[in-house]
């Protein structure tokens, strides 16, 4: 393993870009459900799904004491809601007809072509962007398989 980020991933890291500024709650949860059912169909798939309502440049998480489990809030510049999606294939499989299949079905839901994706170049690219959208996250899913966010916290 070379000077990097984090251990090395599993498989490539694609990111997911999704164009819709200001996408609403259900939209979201209808994403997520759509990822939920592709990976049955692929399940050699891992993916994560952030959502913020903050600039990247100025976003800092803080938590704030509280009985039980502490709060945490992201502090900074606020803009419309929107989301970070990132997928990876593993055990020797990529993740490409996964993301290949879900920017059809997405752009097909939001009737434009709002959803594109891109593979990184490499392991500390993938970490920087898994950081990147850790960093500003109001709220996040995995599918619970690989722990995208566990060096981070």
């Amino acid at each position: 393993m070379s000077d990097t980020i984090g251990p090395e991933l599993p498989g490539k890291l694609y990111k997911v870009n999704v164009y819709k500024q200001g996408i609403t709650d259900s939209e979201i949860r209808a994403l997520e459900a759509r990822m939920q059912r592709l990976r049955i169909k692929y399940p050699h798939v891992e993916y994560f799904i952030v959502v913020s309502t903050t600039e990247a440049k100025t976003a800092k998480k803080k938590r704030i004491p509280s009985a039980g489990r502490p709060k945490v809030v992201v502090e900074g510049e606020k803009e419309p809601k929107h989301v970070h999606v990132g997928g990876m294939g593993t055990d020797g499989q990529s993740a490409y007809k996964f993301l290949e299949d879900l920017k059809e079905r997405s752009n097909r839901s939001f009737q434009a072509k709002q959803v594109t994706y891109s593979a990184t170049s490499n392991n500390d690219h993938a970490w920087n962007f898994i950081a990147y959208s850790f960093r500003q996250a109001d709220w996040y899913r995995t599918s619970n398989g690989f722990d995208f966010f566990g060096n981070l916290k």
